[in-house]
């Protein structure tokens, strides 16, 4: 008999895949991989996100034993101090800007001003930044606009599990419903696409939470996930939004019914969960937080010192388009600056991982089992 909590590794490496992907995408490398189609639309990965952690909440906490205060404890201590962690060293870097500007000039904008104004401190403080009107959603550490949404979702969720499961999961139909068809107008946009997709992931756990003991085979299951991870990939590499949330929820599905059939008959899953399921892979979804919550503050601390050498003529600057690249006008080396970046990023994320991600975790859960 499988517990309903048995882990699913196969989707930690898919977090860990998208985060990664994600890092990509924010280096703006004139030259290097992060120019393929794939990569320029990676920023897909953040409704992945949600419609997985829609997933993952309803498939831990979706049971009759559920403490709202527990859950909320558990939440607190798996998200919070990272990101407080993050937008603490924000701020100090904004500072270091903010004296560099007026004493070397080597910023175009001015530091604390217009999405990095003083004024959106407090809102990234209280997790407001993607629910206000007046606010910016990418201030300060603008991955973190994901978990000001979700942070909040958390909580609606937690109210959520009061309500009969019919009646529970039939407003979540009802908002996902609502999002799609822009019926939340008063709300940002931001928070609508958080409702629709970390909802659409409640709604996938349902569905798999009916499916999950039917006996397929092994080749069923393998041939289900080619498919799903070909449209998935088709999505992303296309940039095609509008199907995100239907592609995503399928692939989740899939991979979820795969890892849970490894689980269940011992190593009865899809080849492709098999690979997914490898150490090298779960290693990379066991930093996925980390690495996506700080890789925008070590690319930004990574470009600081490259701004005073472009003096020199060994690389450039520059805007093109909104986005502004670095150009070695040599694709060898804009690569091998790509993989420095993501090397310095994954290690960050580890050092930040093992001495406060996994430390408040396991005070949280200490917590939690006081409480019982």
């Amino acid at each position: 008999m499988v517990s309903r909590n048995s882990h699913l590794g196969a989707l930690d490496s898919f977090r860990g895949i998208a985060a990664l992907s994600v890092v990509v995408f924010h280096l703006s490398i004139v030259g290097a991989i992060s120019e393929w189609e794939f990569f320029r639309h990676s920023g897909l990965f953040v409704p992945f996100f949600f419609v997985l952690s829609g997933f993952v909440i309803a498939y831990v906490y979706d049971k009759a034993s559920f403490s709202m205060k527990n859950f909320m404890i558990a939440r607190s201590f798996r998200i919070l101090p990272l990101y407080y962690v993050l937008l603490f060293a924000f701020l100090i870097l904004e500072c270091l800007k903010y004296v560099l500007y007026h004493k070397l000039g080597i910023f175009n904008n001015t530091p604390f001003s217009d999405k990095n104004g003083i004024e959106q401190i407090l809102p990234n403080i209280l997790l407001l930044q993607s629910w206000l009107s007046w606010t910016y959603p990418l201030s300060f550490n603008a991955p973190a606009w994901s978990l000001s949404v979700e942070w909040y979702l958390y909580i609606l969720f937690g109210l959520a599990m009061f309500a009969p499961r019919l009646m529970r999961y039939s407003i979540v139909l009802l908002c996902v419903v609502g999002a799609y068809l822009h019926w939340f107008g008063f709300l940002t946009n931001e928070s609508i696409s958080g409702i629709l997709h970390f909802g659409s992931g409640m709604l996938i756990y349902l569905m798999f939470s009916l499916c999950k003991n039917k006996n397929l085979a092994p080749l069923t299951l393998t041939l289900l996930e080619l498919c799903a991870l070909v449209v998935g990939i088709w999505v992303v590499y296309s940039g095609a939004g509008k199907y995100a949330v239907l592609a995503f929820s399928v692939l989740i599905l899939v991979f979820a019914l795969s890892s849970h059939a490894n689980i269940a008959t011992s190593k009865g899953g899809g080849l492709i969960t098999f690979v997914l399921e490898s150490k090298p892979l779960f290693f990379f979804g066991t930093l996925s937080y980390s690495i996506y919550i700080s890789h925008s503050f070590v690319i930004a601390l990574i470009n600081i010192p490259l701004r005073f050498f472009t003096k020199y003529g060994y690389y450039e600057m520059k805007y093109i388009g909104e986005r502004f690249y670095i150009d070695f006008h040599n694709p060898i080396f804009a690569n091998l600056y790509l993989v420095l970046n993501l090397c310095i990023v994954v290690l960050v994320a580890y050092v930040l991982h093992k001495y406060i991600e996994q430390p408040c975790i396991a005070f949280g859960k200490k917590l939690c089992s006081k409480s019982k």
